[in-house]
């Protein structure tokens, strides 16, 4: 293989955890064949595989190059290391580690920390003119002005006779000009794989008690969300109570809670506008497609980090206006810290804004209610004081009565009405 060999080995990509890792890699490998370049990245908990898989995949293809890896510091050398031995190793790569008094060994490629290849560099022990690549894992963490100066003073000015890549979160117009100083000209990248970017869309978690969950919901729905809207609640009764109490105020909603043969089918009607909501289990929406609705709502917040992540495969992150809404109850929201983890970012619950409570009486916001109920005691005496009587919010307690079967997936004997009376699709 060459320098201008622009197919990643195959051995290499296999180590990769998904096509979108494998994609991400590939496509850093295209482009150091041509050149160095500087990448935006949300990789994910692949981010450090993908890095050292390209690095791998070059030193593969071009036999004699020796590529010099920069950690933000010692404790990243470690997982840099362990990721270049599970990819290259594959291929019989190896490489080494120095110290901030250890020299290079005699490996293909060398990772060191900053403040350890500053030294080396300072002290004759390493000489940054004999690598070909030189990879900066973390320009976020190396671009403070102490740093990028210690950079320029180890590594020394660019030169044709040396590439470049970096990884970063964003390429703001610093990061660039220290990759132009180290490397000259450099591509710029934007390196995502799949599910990375619904990590990072705007999401809203409210502390809602679980008694106010279906105010806060119509509230969201008045508010004039995009749809279609998918509702996720971790119990089949919760879901089934949840969408009678959406119907009752009018809002054309569907619900599947198992696997059933049918289920495609639901999704189809909801996708062509038959319905606005539609309310999932995790089970309920095992084999669905991803990738359909506006708005994901978590009625209830799942105990574990990863069926979060399954259930934002159902959001269009395209569609502008694309948001998360997690309400967060005494009984669910323990599971905020598994999920935080896996996102790689805090959630933090603020209680919902009283103009998104929609009042029981009403349906619509409480200020706006309170405003009308006003305006009729004012004019109207005694009878408007009367009239501000509030309904209870149906809540689905009664829905073990023999006269409300047909709400049960239409299981009742009085199969009349019109199929939202009845809906609900069950295994």
């Amino acid at each position: 293989m060459d320098k201008d060999s622009t197919v990643m080995n195959g051995r290499i990509g296999a180590t990769l955890a998904g096509p979108g890792f494998r994609n991400a890699a590939a496509t850093l490998d295209a482009a150091l064949a041509l050149g160095g370049a500087v990448a935006s990245v949300r990789l994910g908990s692949g981010r450090d595989s993908v890095f050292m898989a390209a690095i791998a995949a070059r030193l593969d293809a071009e036999p004699g190059l020796k590529v010099l890896v920069i950690a933000p510091g010692d404790r990243d050398v470690a997982g840099l290391k362990a990721a270049f031995d599970a990819t290259g190793g594959k291929v019989g790569l190896s490489c080494s580690t120095i110290g901030r008094d250890g020299q290079a060994g005699d490996s293909s490629a060398t990772i060191g920390s900053l403040d350890a290849v500053a030294s080396c560099a300072a002290a004759g022990s390493l000489d940054p003119r004999a690598f070909g690549l030189v990879a900066l894992s973390d320009l976020d963490s190396m671009a403070d002005v102490a740093n990028a100066a210690m950079l320029r003073h180890a590594l020394g000015p660019a030169s044709s006779k040396r590439r470049l890549v970096a990884f970063s979160s964003e390429l703001t117009p610093a990061y660039r000009s220290i990759a132009r100083d180290l490397g000259g000209a450099v591509t710029e990248l934007e390196l995502e794989a799949e599910g990375e970017r619904a990590k990072n869309v705007p999401t809203a978690t409210y502390s809602v008690s679980a008694e106010d969950k279906p105010r806060l919901m119509l509230g969201l729905l008045a508010s004039g969300v995009a749809k279609p809207v998918v509702v996720f609640c971790d119990l089949r009764d919760t879901a089934e109570v949840a969408a009678k109490q959406l119907r009752s105020r009018g809002i054309r909603t569907e619900y599947v809670l198992g696997n059933l043969p049918r289920k495609r089918a639901v999704l189809d009607s909801v996708k062509a506008g038959e319905y606005d909501v539609l309310i999932l289990t995790d089970e309920g929406a095992s084999g669905l497609p991803g990738s359909w609705a506006s708005v994901l709502v978590n009625w209830d917040l799942p105990l574990e980090g990863e069926p979060y992540l399954a259930r934002l495969d159902h959001l269009d992150v395209t569609i502008e206006g694309a948001r998360v809404y997690n309400f967060a109850c005494d009984r669910y929201s323990y599971g905020l810290p598994a999920i935080e983890r896996v996102l790689g970012t805090r959630l933090q619950p603020v209680q919902a804004p009283a103009s998104l409570m929609v009042a029981e009486s009403s349906g619509r916001a409480e200020n706006s209610g309170r405003n009308e109920i006003s305006a009729r005691t004012e004019g109207n005496g005694r009878a408007g004081r009367d009239s501000t009587t509030k309904p209870q919010l149906d809540r689905g307690t009664d829905r073990n009565r023999p006269e409300d079967r047909r709400d049960r997936g239409g299981h009742g004997n009085d199969r009349s009405g019109d199929r939202g009376d009845r809906g609900g699709q069950y295994d």
